[in-house]
């Protein structure tokens, strides 16, 4: 699991043989903190096919440093193994999992010992750590070895104890909502939903690491210091290390369903940052920006007879264009612009900067991801960063990277999952969720998208970006699975 570098199985669409085995990769794809394989192994013309997640998302101890992505690859590993049960035809229980770890067997007893005492907790309301850890260890000294996993082994179980269960099917969107409601919602203050709020919001000391943002030097950059990036998570940008500030950008680094670094969430550029700002462009290859500013917030791009100049690029405009939704209730302006180098062969990039003002004070419920999946179209399957802009770099731009992170997990998996990525990024971003109606308005707004659409995804129009409605549900069926590999 954590200490397992090099990639286990053969590249997708390729066979590795094995022995008297052969491995084949028939599909893989990332997901946050993991990639995810398909594999079937072959011999003697039978066949026998196993997913395989390998955890990537692991400090210089070979351990995370947060409980949520572990909690996250758990439950998405005994949910493959329950549906693999489920749809089996001669199974009566889910099938076992397998570990693999590196030679210091850092990370499976943790894993192991995760799973089961979730699993305990689930059937029974109970935990019984102390004495599930010591049968562990007598089969296995090397198992939980050392006080960092046992410590995160507690950190794990005391996140689940305090929310519940936090991974949602679809299906059961509302019912979920109005149980955080406590029944419905005109239940207000909403006890259940106020525990998991105080979670997200919840920051240990060491997350909150103010060194940049607070520098003398920066403060100007800034447009709120309500609304600054944390140390580790900061965007950083090209320069002079030796000039003071010259890395420095109001803009932090989200994870997405993908990637850990799949969203870039800034302020808007203030006159002094619009050079910086492109040079964040041009640094990180960025194609797509979606500005949720207000028109009054300025512009931060060139004109058709103007030219931003930075260091080693300039920025040129080249085309304007207007969509919208198939419901007409979103709309959206594209501005395209090409960045090229001023030294050096350095490939042009063209960045399209999808400017929605209205969002989302101007949508409703239903609609509110219409502009996210706009937005997301454009975008494409690309791995460059989504660079979301907002006034300050706060609640409307963390609540689209938010929305945007479930519409792709929901094209992926049979559930989402608000909570563990609003804490994500309230860890990376402080202050971003002022209250908790600003965080039960992500599950409203999930919940009215599945149910309008009547569990239906959106594809795209092939005239146009607009978006229309295949209600085929996008479930993936796993008919045939015979195990899981973590």
């Amino acid at each position: 699991m954590a200490s397992v570098t090099s990639r286990l199985p053969p590249e997708a669409g390729q066979a590795r043989p094995c022995g008297d085995l052969e491995l084949r990769c028939i599909g893989d794809h990332l997901q946050a903190g993991c990639e995810v394989s398909e594999v079937v192994i072959t011999k003697r013309k039978k066949e026998k096919r196993l997913i395989m997640y390998q955890f990537t998302d692991c400090t210089e101890s070979g351990l995370p440093d947060d409980p949520l992505p572990l909690l996250q690859l758990v439950r998405r590993t005994q949910v493959t193994a329950e549906v693999t049960a489920t749809t089996a035809s001669t199974a009566t229980a889910a099938p076992p999992v397998l570990v693999v770890t590196g030679l210091d067997g850092r990370g499976a007893g943790l894993y192991v010992g995760l799973a089961t005492l979730l699993t305990q907790l689930s059937r029974n309301q109970e935990l019984a750590v102390l004495s599930y850890c010591q049968h562990i260890v007598g089969q296995c000294p090397r198992l939980l070895g050392t006080l960092e996993e046992y410590s995160l082994l507690h950190e794990c179980l005391l996140e689940r104890v305090s929310v519940g269960e936090t991974l949602v099917p679809r299906d059961s969107a509302q019912i979920y909502t109005e149980r955080l409601q406590g029944g419905g919602r005109h239940s207000f203050p909403y006890p259940t939903a106020e525990t998991q709020y105080k979670s997200v919001i919840a920051l240990g000391a060491r997350h909150f690491t103010v060194v940049s943002a607070a520098k003398p030097c920066n403060e100007a950059k800034n447009r709120s210091l309500s609304f600054i990036p944390m140390e580790p998570s900061r965007v950083l940008l090209p320069g002079d290390a030796a000039l003071e500030g010259a890395s420095y950008i109001n803009a932090s680094w989200l994870p997405g369903y993908r990637v850990m670094r799949e969203y870039i969430l800034t302020q808007h550029p203030l006159p002094s940052t619009v050079i910086d700002f492109w040079q964040m462009v041009w640094h990180y290859r960025i194609t797509t920006v979606a500005c949720l500013s207000p028109e009054g917030c300025g512009v931060f791009w060139p004109s058709e007879d103007e030219v931003i100049r930075g260091s080693n690029f300039v920025v040129r405009y080249m085309s304007e264009s207007a969509d919208c939704s198939a419901t007409y209730k979103t709309s959206w302006v594209i501005r395209s612009f090409l960045l090229q180098s001023t030294v050096g062969t350095t490939d042009d990039v063209t960045a399209r900067v999808v400017h929605l003002p209205l969002w989302p004070e101007e949508c409703s419920l239903d609609s509110v991801m219409e502009g996210v999946v706009g937005v997301r179209n454009i975008q494409g399957d690309r791995l460059n960063p989504l660079v979301v802009v907002d006034k300050y770099g706060g609640t409307e731009g963390a609540s689209f990277c938010l929305l945007s992170t479930v519409l792709r997990q929901l094209e992926q998996e049979a559930s989402f999952d608000i909570f563990t990525f609003a804490k994500l990024y309230h860890q990376r971003r402080p202050g971003i969720w002022k209250n908790m109606r600003e965080y039960l308005y992500l599950y409203h707004a999930v919940q009215e998208w599945l149910t309008s659409r009547g569990h239906g995804t959106l594809r795209r129009a092939g005239s146009c970006t607009s978006l229309c409605e295949n209600r085929t549900p996008t479930e993936v069926s796993v008919t045939g699975l015979h195990g899981v590999m973590v």
